[in-house]
């Protein structure tokens, strides 16, 4: 008895898998599924993954071909216009300025005290730049800034230029003040307004108080004017201030030092830039018109130091100042005898000891070269001038014949014993 074969069952699963298989080898491939042996199964797998490799290739041909296309073509460039660029000009370098060489000051040099508000401050450092290499002048500033001689109630300044002078004890004082002066003062208990009549005295009797106490120290004092500033009313002010310290300082045979015209132009306006010391034109003032630059500072320094100099008996300068001593009581010295210098004739042949001028015999004067004093007649011109008319002239009325109305011609026959006059008529 044989045994019954045993049949394997197939999953629904596998079977669906199968089934799905081969319906997308029937879709793809066609009748060609139903070919046999090795080139049916070639072309099956062929025909499955080698479409997508000719489609890639034929994608990068043609993308290789527009990109070609692309190269060949000529692209329209729009240029853009050029724009010139702004160049910014050379400002060539100043050099620096060359720094003074300080040197120590001896132990007799002269002190120079410089008092004010901060204009005096600006003076104080160009003279102290001037002179920091000169051993024998040591400058001393005491200012105040915002002083001035009409609020005394803020700084009183004969007071305290009493002590400052006592405790520097300077051989000369300058002093610079009033820019900060433009305003109100009060006179005897009343405020008054700037240069009214009462506003003048009181501010030309505080000016005197400054002078006496230079006066009563029997101490050199220079007073350095205003210079202009940028606001015009200010500098009508400021002209009228120089003026009083002008008389005052002077009255008191002291020295005023007008600044004005060195930081104004040809037309007496302000202006900012100027020439320097030394003729170069540079910024004097700062940009509020008011304040001094390092140069402005130099040049009220330059203005000032004539006047130093001569009240420092020529130290700067190295030339003793010229004293004018009162003829009052002045005895002269007795002048016994004096030494004349004989006066020769330019045609006297004795000053070369000779007789004669260049080989000519000199013979004494003729009566005609009296003619000229004793008849008013012109004298006789040389032989061979253009006014010589042979010797005619006119005689007065003493030389004339009488009744007759004659010319006379005066001829010199000049030899060597003398001289002899031959009068010749004319008809």
């Amino acid at each position: 008895m044989k045994p019954a074969p045993i049949r394997r069952s197939i999953s629904p699963i596998a079977r669906l898998l199968m089934a799905g298989l081969l319906g997308l080898a029937f879709v793809i491939g066609g009748d060609g599924l139903l070919l046999p042996g090795d080139a049916q199964a070639q072309n099956f797998f062929s025909k499955i993954f080698g479409r997508d490799k000719d489609k890639n290739a034929a994608q990068t041909r043609q993308t290789l071909r527009k990109k070609r296309v692309q190269r060949a073509k000529p692209r329209a460039v729009k240029r853009r216009k050029a724009v010139p660029k702004k160049r910014k000009p050379v400002i060539a370098k100043k050099p620096a300025k060359p720094q003074r060489q300080t040197v120590q000051k001896a132990q007799d040099a002269k002190k120079v005290l410089v008092v004010g508000d901060f204009m005096a401050g600006n003076l104080a450092d160009g003279l102290s730049e001037r002179f920091s290499d000169n051993p024998d002048i040591l400058m001393v500033a005491r200012d105040n800034g915002s002083s001035g001689l009409v609020r005394d109630d803020y700084y009183d300044w004969p007071t305290q230029l009493v002590r400052i002078v006592g405790e520097e004890k300077p051989d000369v004082l300058i002093v610079m003040v009033g820019a900060n002066d433009r305003q109100a003062m009060r006179v005897d208990g009343r405020a008054r307004q700037v240069r009214s009549s009462e506003w003048n005295a009181e501010y030309r009797e505080r000016v005197q108080a400054i002078a006496d106490i230079a006066g009563t120290a029997d101490i050199p004092l220079i007073w350095v004017g205003q210079p202009s500033y940028k606001f015009s009313s200010m500098n009508t002010d400021m002209l009228a201030f120089n003026e009083t310290y002008r008389t005052v300082v002077e009255a008191q045979q002291d020295r005023f030092v007008d600044v004005w015209s060195g930081f104004v132009d040809e037309d007496g306006n302000f202006v900012f830039t100027g020439p320097d010391v030394k003729g170069q034109m540079v910024r004097l003032r700062a940009s509020d018109g008011i304040n001094m630059t390092a140069a402005g500072d130099e040049k009220l320094a330059f203005y000032t130091e004539k006047a130093l100099d001569e009240a420092l008996g020529g130290l700067i300068s190295g030339e003793p100042a010229l004293v004018t001593a009162p003829s009052e009581g002045l005895a002269l010295p007795e002048v016994t005898s004096l030494t004349r210098t004989p006066v020769y004739k330019i045609d006297d042949p004795e000053l070369d000891g000779a007789d004669a001028l260049f080989d000519i015999p000199v013979v004494a004067d003729g009566e005609d070269d009296d003619l000229p004093v004793t008849s008013g007649l012109p004298p006789r011109s040389p032989n061979g001038r253009a006014a010589d008319f042979g010797g005619i002239t006119r005689l007065p009325d003493e030389g004339r014949a009488d009744g007759a109305d004659q010319q006379v011609s005066v001829r010199p026959s000049l030899g060597p014993t003398g001289s002899s006059t031959e009068a010749v008529s004319a008809n």
